[in-house]
């Protein structure tokens, strides 16, 4: 069976920023900021059916895409 949760306590001086990187650390979000245009991480968070910790399983998705929505509309955008 895989270790989900301990598979990393094996790996000494993983608290180390170069140890973290070289063991894969950082590399979803190198991705997400390189490779991915904003619509295709909401897509991505999506499709991970990622919920919320609250008391209402609202979906996490739901509420970056909000976000997203708000902060890209141009209601809301500033001109220099």
């Amino acid at each position: 069976m895989e270790r989900i949760l301990t598979r990393w306590l094996d790996i000494a001086d993983l608290r180390r920023l170069e140890v973290y990187e070289a063991n894969g650390g950082y590399g979803a979000l190198r991705k997400a900021l390189f490779e991915m245009a904003p619509e295709q991480i909401i897509n991505e968070v999506k499709n991970s059916n990622l919920r919320g910790r609250g008391g209402a399983p609202f979906p996490s998705s739901a509420r970056r895409f909000f976000c997203f929505r708000v902060r890209f509309s141009s209601r809301f955008s500033r001109s220099f």
